[in-house]
C-alpha cells in the first residue's frame, strides 16, 4: 500500500479484495501496537512507524533477492545481472568507451544501467550499486574510486569568444551568454562556482538558452550558442581537438572523481566484483 498509494490500487495489484487488504492492515497493527497509515478519504499516508517498517522491509526484500541472485550465479560465478544507477556523464565519461571492452571479457553478464542526475537510494530503488562523486555517497555503503580526481572546466567555440570576448574573472560572466542546465528530476539550475581567493563562490549567470541534456549542453556550447561548463575529462577530445575553448581556468574548482558504491549485501555478487575491478582499472 505504501507504494500504490490507496487499499484499491494495492488489492488490485495483488488479485485480491480491498476488503482483505484492510483486515490484513488491522490485524498487522494491532499485532504491532502501532498504527502504519493515517488514513484518508483519497489516499493513505506513512506513519512514522509505518516509514521505519516499511524502510526495513525493503532493504530485507533487497537482501533477499541479493542472495538469491548469488544463489542463482553461484555455479557460473561470471553470470547475471548488475543493476547500476548513475548520471549520464559518468555514463559518457566513465563507461561509453570501455563498454564494449566489458561485454566481450563477460557476455553472460546482463548490465542495467539507469541514468539520473539526482541522488538515488540503490537499496530502495532495487539497484545493485550506483556511480556518483565521492560526497554524495553515504558512509555505510562500500565505494572505490573509479576515476582520478578532475577539475570542473568553463568552456565556448573559438568563434564566440572571438565575437564577444574572453571573460577574464568570473564576474565578467553578467556580460556573456551562459548556457545553464537545469536538473530533469529537481528541476532545480545547476550552480556556476568558483574558487576565488580560496572560497568556492557562487556565481548568477543568465542566457537564453537551458538545457537538461549535458549532451545538449556541450553541442551547445560547440556550435556558439555560449558559454557552458562540466567536468574536463568529458569534453576533452573537443579541447584538444580545438572546437571548444576553455576559460576562467585558475578559478576552477577541482572535484575528487567518481566512485562506484554499493551496499554490503551486495558484497558477494561475483557479477558486481568484476564490474568494479574492470572500472578501477579502466579509470
Amino acid at each position: 500500500m505504501a507504494r500504490y498509494g490507496t487499499m484499491r490500487e494495492a488489492a488490485k495489484q495483488f488479485g485480491i479484495r480491498p476488503s482483505a487488504v484492510s483486515y490484513q492492515l488491522k490485524v498487522l497493527e494491532e499485532r504491532l501496537g502501532t498504527r502504519l497509515f493515517e488514513r484518508t478519504t483519497r489516499n493513505l499516508k506513512l506513519t512514522e512507524g509505518g516509514h521505519a517498517l516499511y524502510s526495513e522491509a525493503v532493504n530485507g526484500l533487497t537482501c533477499l533477492e541479493n542472495a538469491f541472485d548469488a544463489a542463482r550465479t553461484a555455479s557460473q560465478s561470471k553470470k547475471g545481472t548488475v543493476r547500476l544507477s548513475l548520471p549520464q556523464v559518468a555514463y559518457d565519461m566513465l563507461l561509453a568507451k570501455h563498454l564494449s571492452q566489458f561485454q566481450k571479457k563477460y557476455p553472460d553478464i546482463i548490465l542495467e544501467l539507469s541514468f539520473n542526475d539526482a541522488f538515488v537510494d540503490i537499496t530502495e530503488s532495487n539497484f545493485h550499486a550506483g556511480i556518483r562523486m565521492e560526497e554524495h555517497i553515504p558512509g555505510s555503503m562500500i565505494s572505490h574510486r573509479i576515476c582520478p580526481p578532475f577539475k570542473e572546466v568553463f568552456f565556448a567555440s573559438p568563434d564566440y569568444f572571438l565575437k564577444n570576448g574572453i571573460p577574464r574573472h568570473p564576474a565578467d560572466l553578467k556580460d556573456h551568454n551562459c548556457v545553464r542546465y537545469r536538473f530533469v528530476t529537481s528541476k532545480r539550475l545547476a550552480d556556476w562556482r568558483f574558487d576565488i581567493d580560496g572560497r568556492i563562490t557562487t556565481i548568477s549567470v543568465s542566457g537564453n538558452l537551458i538545457v537538461d541534456s549535458t549532451s545538449a549542453w556541450v553541442d551547445a556550447a560547440r556550435h556558439g550558442s555560449g558559454i557552458a561548463w562540466l567536468f574536463e575529462p568529458a569534453i576533452s577530445e573537443f579541447l584538444n581537438s580545438g572546437e571548444l575553448q576553455s576559460v576562467l581556468d585558475k578559478y576552477a574548482i577541482r572535484r575528487n572523481g567518481y566512485h562506484i558504491y554499493y551496499p554490503r549485501s551486495s558484497l558477494k555478487l561475483e557479477p558486481l566484483r568484476l564490474l568494479v575491478s574492470f572500472l578501477k582499472s579502466a579509470g
